[in-house]
């Protein structure tokens, strides 16, 4: 762990992937974990697709009232270290998996939420903006009564365009980057480090890509790889911060 926590508190610039599995601290089931989404039986990319929100909307609704809607939900260890480690300009950017919401509420500013975020909604007709709380009771615009949706990128769709770029910009000027809590299976985030590796090729080594997750990736060989519990990790970063 001493090598990450020198890069973390040195002079390089590093830049910060996340995955669902910093959000399982704060009760907010993963994906492919022990007890993740693809564990319950459904078809998780089905119900979470366009195509079921247009030909089953009943369906993809009360799916994803079910496991996104999960009401309050606070920000952990992490989100809140991260936070930190950004308001001291020692983590230039979060680019998240997540639509939680969690690295914003925990303070972080430079969060470039590729998927979306959870907590926004809007009307497929008139683009009237709601928030979580407003969606909970209806799916139907107050406005034109056209069909509310979350403002997440669904199976079948495309990426915001604009954040990829952002993304990419991001991981082309980092010199550090670290992967918390993902298995870089979804192609977005195995992209990014993908073209964090082609980046950095000439002076590439292990200690400019860490890995922190408690299942394999397909790029533990060219990292610094660690399965410890984040919490754990990230008791450590926020004891040094505070020291």
């Amino acid at each position: 762990m001493n090598k990450l926590m020198e890069k973390i508190f040195s002079d390089k610039k590093v830049v910060v992937i996340t995955g669902a599995g910093i959000s399982t601290l704060s009760g907010i089931p993963d994906f492919r974990g022990k007890n993740g989404l693809y564990t319950k039986g459904n078809n998780v990319e089905y119900m979470l697709s366009h195509v079921c929100f247009v030909e089953e909307p009943d369906e993809f609704y009360n799916y994803y009232k079910d496991n996104f809607m999960l009401g309050e939900m606070e920000p952990n260890i992490v989100h809140k270290t991260l936070a930190m480690l950004e308001e001291r300009g020692l983590i230039s950017c979060v680019i998240t998996q997540n639509i939680d919401n969690l690295h914003q509420k925990a303070g972080s500013k430079n969060v470039i939420d590729i998927h979306g975020n959870g907590d926004k909604f809007y009307c497929c007709s008139c683009k009237q903006s709601y928030k979580a709380s407003d969606y909970v009771e209806s799916n139907v615009c107050n406005v034109c009564g056209g069909v509310i949706r979350p403002d997440v990128v669904l199976y079948n769709e495309n990426l915001d365009r604009a954040k990829v770029e952002k993304a990419m910009a991001a991981i082309y000027d980092a010199d550090v980057l670290v992967v918390l809590g993902t298995s870089l299976v979804v192609s977005t985030a195995g992209s990014l480090v993908e073209e964090f590796l082609l980046h950095k090729k000439e002076g590439f080594d292990t200690d400019n890509l860490f890995i922190v997750n408690n299942q394999a990736t397909p790029f533990d060989c060219y990292a610094t790889k660690y399965e410890d519990d984040l919490g754990i990790v990230f008791k450590k970063v926020n004891d040094k911060i505070e020291k």
